[in-house]
């Protein structure tokens, strides 16, 4: 059986106020042209999504799971501005013309971040996703394999927010409880990011032996995903004296993990996703390119240099967006 997994689509609010494409380059540049390049970004991020679909349209995956950011948010919050949910909701009826069954995996920007990195995970974003467009976590049984999926903004979250703590803990217990429930699968796992966070990880510890594959995204670039993996492969060793250890668990998983790169052409070419074939007691996966024109690998955001300078570029004194 053959399944799908498509990654960090970014599907963009059309308002550039929404600083959700490199928000410091464009403060940076006079609304004019903040306005052009950020029109532009756009441009191919839906171009990308719009090849993708028609491509797994005619192919009908029986499973097609999406790892997250599915759109760029909006100001850090997730997907609660309804421009955003707008855009969630669309993209879902498309992606539910492509296959015969449809998850989804939420990512940082769903529903904004989970600790420090400029806010907070957003309760509004929370109910949004679950209300339109998948289940926090979830598993399915196929092949008399268990495929779980879990969202890994909550598997980190280190906030105050009662409601959120909870649905974190029900998680962790809802991980285990499946687990439990199919002792004699094997499994995969599906997340947005890498990291799963120490409750998560003392759950699965012993069931890593039947661990498959381990699928996330976050990264875009592949070649991250292989030195991710490659330094597990080195580091895991150092850890062999420290049962119970949740790093030596979390090296595990990443030896035993596969990066679904990013469909939307930000941070490398983009335009790509992951094809899954699923077998008794084994997982092949393969990335699939689609066939672009070679000058849209140029486009602007498409670039690791670029993009690094237009994330860590100083602040300088805004331009005046009036």
């Amino acid at each position: 059986m053959k399944i799908a997994c498509l990654a960090d689509t970014h599907l963009s609010s059309p308002e550039l106020e929404s600083d959700s494409l490199f928000p410091k380059q464009m403060h940076a540049l006079r609304k004019m042209h903040a306005s052009r390049l950020y029109d532009e970004i756009r441009s191919g991020i839906d171009r990308s999504f719009t090849l993708a679909t028609r491509l797994l349209r005619s192919r009908s995956y029986p499973l097609l799971v999406h790892l997250g950011d599915l759109t760029g948010g909006y100001m850090e919050y997730g997907m609660a501005h309804p421009s955003t949910r707008a855009l969630a909701i669309t993209a879902k009826q498309t992606l539910t013309a492509c296959t015969q069954k449809l998850r989804f995996c939420a990512g940082n920007l769903d529903l904004g971040y989970a600790s420090g990195l400029g806010s907070d995970v957003s309760w509004r974003s929370i109910e949004a996703w679950r209300s339109d467009v998948d289940e926090l976590f979830w598993f399915e049984e196929v092949n008399h394999l268990l495929m779980i999926g879990i969202c890994s903004t909550l598997a980190n979250y280190q906030g105050t927010d009662a409601r959120i703590r909870k649905l974190a803990d029900d998680q962790t217990t809802f991980v285990a409880a499946t687990l439990t429930a199919y002792p004699a699968h094997d499994w995969l796992l599906f997340a947005h990011s890498p990291w799963l966070g120490r409750p998560l990880l003392r759950v699965i510890e012993h069931r890593m032996p039947d661990l498959q594959t381990f699928a996330f995204g976050d990264l875009h670039n592949p070649r991250f995903g292989n030195l991710l993996r490659a330094a597990a492969r080195f580091t895991t060793p150092l850890t062999a004296n420290t049962p119970g250890s949740t790093l030596k668990t979390q090296l595990r998983c990443l030896r035993k993990s596969v990066m679904v790169p990013s469909l939307a052409p930000l941070w490398w070419r983009g335009h790509a996703f992951l094809e899954m074939q699923l077998h008794a007691g084994s997982v092949d996966a393969e990335q699939r390119h689609l066939s672009i024109d070679q000058s849209w690998t140029h486009a602007p955001g498409a670039h690791f240099w670029e993009c690094l300078w237009w994330m860590l570029r100083p602040r300088r004194r805004p331009a005046r967006w009036t």
